[in-house]
């Protein structure tokens, strides 16, 4: 599978996901919060499409991981809407993903602060 498919398959589960909690899953939540990522999944997919076709790298590397991190978010949402997760796990997976957030986004400060001194 190459990188233009995979962004592709990742916006569309959180556009979905989100979609679902909406409609069918929604329990008189409110939805600000689903419209605001859906937004976010539907400007930043043209350009991680562009970055892959023109070959940056750099862009996509730190910006994969951040897109993998709001997918699976949004289907851990979907689960415990549907059905209750463990509160442990539900936890343990959203400390996972705020540590490994902060270092993507230190990792890109970085990048740009190296850049600049170049």
């Amino acid at each position: 599978m190459n990188k233009k498919s995979f962004f592709i398959i990742c916006s569309t589960l959180i556009i979905a996901s989100n979609l679902l909690m909406i409609s069918v899953v929604n329990k008189g939540e409110e939805t600000g919060s689903n419209l605001f990522v859906i937004a976010i999944a539907c400007v930043l997919l043209p350009a991680f499409l562009y970055a892959v076709e023109n070959r940056l790298t750099s862009m996509v590397r730190v910006e994969s991981i951040l897109l993998i991190q709001l997918t699976v978010i949004s289907l851990l949402r979907l689960i415990n809407r549907i059905g209750s997760t463990s509160e442990i796990l539900n936890i343990i997976i959203i400390l996972l993903f705020f540590a490994s957030g902060t270092a993507a986004i230190l990792v890109a400060i970085m990048r740009i602060y190296e850049n600049r001194r170049k």
